[in-house]
């Protein structure tokens, strides 16, 4: 009896202890993150999706020579490739100097079901992110703030039991962006985390997600684009920031799939991720199992303004 009581509540521990990892994972998958800061920081050399100066010159060149062009014969006619149409998208998004970025989701480790809320905002060369997560055993927030002279992280935690209002410590961690970059897998100007390339996009028919197999369909008024994507290959930054986030051993993804709604020139609609992994903290060394999805939606119409560290973030409603 003792001994089923003991591992009810080591399971418990554990549990709560990788929600740290279930309330910030998913959202970084896409880029977007919250910042626990419990870990020793290493230095990382990281491999950044959509820059690729090259390959925006032959779309620019493709868009100038047909406006109207159907980039699912072009993908047949291997002009492009899933993972280029991918890098097009995320580059064309680069290049807007204001835009608003929010995700919604959720994380479920055991028992426990995480809610993740983020925002991402550009003013020229300025960048804001919040991100807030929230369950019935942990919640946590964070706000950072992004410029020339480098990185300002403030811890939060969520008010009035909201997953989209927090309140946030004034003193912040500063980092310079290249420390920042190194030591998390990213800075807010990187549009993803993921690597997609040619070798980390799987095109087999069948998928580890059970989600659509990689493919580019033509919808109204724009694309799809399905990727299933080589779990550990294309979240070598990812795990990074993983480990940096929360004190783990190990990192193992079983599937990563990305799905891209697209308009008719390739901009960024929406985007969901999904997701499961294992995750393994150095003082407890049981694994947990976590899946997670997030969709995210992407605001280019322009007049986006960086608040103030309490000003409120007002979410998306609906679908």
């Amino acid at each position: 009896m003792k001994t089923k009581k003991l591992s009810k509540r080591l399971g418990a521990v554990i549990t709560m202890s990788c929600l740290s990892v279930v309330a910030v994972a998913l959202g970084a998958g896409l880029g977007f993150y919250l910042h626990g800061m419990t870990a020793k920081q290493g230095d990382h050399t990281a491999v950044v999706t959509g820059n690729n100066d090259e390959l925006l010159n032959t779309y620019g060149a493709v868009i100038s020579d047909d406006e109207s062009v159907d980039f699912t014969k072009l993908v047949d006619k291997k002009v492009f490739t899933y993972s280029d149409i991918a890098n097009i998208s995320l580059m064309l998004l680069k290049k807007k100097t204001n835009y608003m970025t929010q995700g919604k989701g959720y994380a479920k480790g055991g028992p426990v079901t995480q809610q993740i809320r983020d925002t991402v905002i550009r003013d020229g060369d300025d960048y804001m992110e919040e991100s807030i997560s929230a369950s019935s055993v942990v919640k946590t927030a964070s706000r950072t703030f992004q410029s020339k002279e480098g990185v300002d992280v403030h811890d939060g935690h969520p008010v009035d039991g909201s997953v989209e209002k927090a309140s946030y410590e004034k003193k912040a961690t500063h980092y310079k962006l290249d420390k920042y970059f190194s030591s998390y897998g990213r800075t807010l100007d990187t549009p993803i985390i993921y690597l997609i390339s040619d070798s980390t996009v799987n095109p087999l028919a069948t998928t580890e997600s059970g989600d659509s197999p990689t493919s580019l369909t033509k919808t109204k008024g724009g694309y799809t684009l399905e990727l299933e994507l080589a779990p550990n290959g294309s979240t070598t930054n990812y795990q990074v920031q993983m480990i940096a986030i929360s004190n783990l051993s190990s990192v193992d993804f079983s599937f990563v799939h990305l799905t891209f709604y697209l308009d008719s020139k390739l901009q960024l609609l929406a985007t969901e991720s999904h997701e499961k992994y294992t995750v393994t903290l150095r003082k407890l060394p049981v694994p947990t199992i976590t899946e997670g999805r997030l969709t995210t939606k992407y605001f280019c119409e322009g007049g986006y303004a960086i608040p103030e560290l309490e000003t409120p973030v007002t979410y998306w409603t609906g679908d």
